[in-house]
């Protein structure tokens, strides 16, 4: 897999097929190629942020953490299988900063 940012646009590139299924720790999100991406905020804490309008928290912080992320930085999981037909588009904001969007794709190499 590769990972390239280009502005607002984060492309993933890798072969779908040799990526592994795997159930999300959230029953709820099911099972999927999933893909985590470190996105780093220049931030001491990512909980002075919103995802798409909603406070991190603390378990955000403990779930960048659990897979070796420090801090400022987000762990975002992403469907392999879903964004390669619909890219996703995220926003980060926070109080006194411009919002940033980022919109993540995945192509096959």
């Amino acid at each position: 897999m590769t990972v390239t940012q280009n502005g607002s646009s984060v492309v993933i590139k890798g072969n779908l097929e040799a990526l592994n299924s795997f159930a999300s720790t959230n029953p709820s999100q099911g099972t999927a190629k999933w893909i985590g991406l470190d996105l780093g905020t220049n931030l001491d804490s990512i909980t002075e942020l919103k995802w798409n309008g909603t406070q991190l928290t603390e378990d955000d912080v403990a779930e960048a953490a659990s897979v070796g992320l420090g801090a400022g930085h987000i762990v975002f999981w992403t469907k392999a299988d879903v964004i390669k037909d619909t890219p996703r588009t995220i926003r980060l904001s926070a109080d006194g900063r411009e919002p940033v969007d980022l919109t993540v794709s995945f192509e096959e190499a």
